[in-house]
C-alpha cells in the first residue's frame, strides 16, 4: 500500500483510498475542468474498432473516419471552417439555406434555391449546358485575346450585334445560309452550289 491505496492489484480509476481520487478519471464517466492532453501521434480514440480517430501527427492534424459509416459534422444554425489565425471563414454552411465558399475573407460561390451565385470571374477549362444561358442588356459574349468578337443587346437603343472589332474577317459559314425576318420572310437565303436570293 502506498500514499493511493493498494497498488498490488489491478488499479481502479477514480476510486482511491485518499483525496488524490480526484486527480483520477472514473472509467464510469466524468467531468474535466482542465485541459486533457495527447502527445504527438496519440490519439483520442472512439468507437469499438478505432473508427473514429483525432490526433496531430507532429506536422499535420486529423479528424479521421476510417469505419463504414460517415463522417458528419453538425450544427444548429452553421458549420463553419475557419482560418485559426485570423478567423476569417473559408467555408460557412448555414442550415436550410446557402454554402458560402470564400477566398481571402471574400465570399466568392454561394448555394442558392435556383443553383449557384458567382462573386468574380468563373475562368474554366470547358462547360457544357443544358439550358440557356442568359446575359442581361449590355452583358457580352466576348471572344478572342482582343475581345475581338462580342455579341450583345443594346439595352437602351433595343439594338443587337455581332461586332467584330479585329483586324480580320468576320466569317459566317455554312452549307445553306439565310437571313429573315421574324416572320419567316427571306432577306437573304444562299444555297451551296446554286442560286443566291
Amino acid at each position: 500500500s502506498g500514499a493511493y491505496g493498494d497498488l498490488s492489484g489491478t488499479p481502479t480509476l477514480g476510486t482511491a483510498s485518499t483525496s488524490a481520487a480526484t486527480d483520477f478519471v472514473a472509467v464510469t464517466g466524468d467531468s474535466m475542468t482542465g485541459n486533457l492532453s495527447f502527445g504527438d501521434y496519440t490519439s483520442a480514440v472512439f468507437g469499438n474498432s478505432y473508427d473514429l480517430q483525432i490526433y496531430h501527427d507532429g506536422g499535420d492534424s486529423y479528424v479521421k473516419e476510417s469505419g463504414t459509416g460517415h463522417l458528419i459534422l453538425q450544427g444548429a444554425a452553421q458549420v463553419k471552417i475557419q482560418s485559426s489565425a485570423t478567423g476569417a471563414d473559408m467555408i460557412r454552411a448555414n442550415s436550410g439555406a446557402d454554402v458560402v465558399l470564400y477566398h481571402n475573407n471574400a465570399s466568392k460561390l454561394a448555394t442558392t434555391s435556383t443553383g449557384i451565385d458567382v462573386t468574380g470571374t468563373v475562368t474554366m477549362d470547358g462547360a457544357t449546358t443544358s439550358a440557356n444561358i442568359n446575359f442581361g442588356d449590355d452583358d457580352k459574349a466576348v471572344f478572342g485575346a482582343g475581345s475581338d468578337l462580342q455579341i450583345y443587346h443594346d439595352g437602351a437603343s433595343g439594338t443587337s450585334y455581332i461586332l467584330d472589332s479585329g483586324s480580320s474577317d468576320l466569317v459566317v459559314e455554312g452549307t445553306n445560309l439565310r437571313l429573315r425576318a421574324t416572320d419567316n420572310t427571306n432577306y437573304f437565303r444562299g444555297v451551296d452550289g446554286a442560286a443566291t436570293y
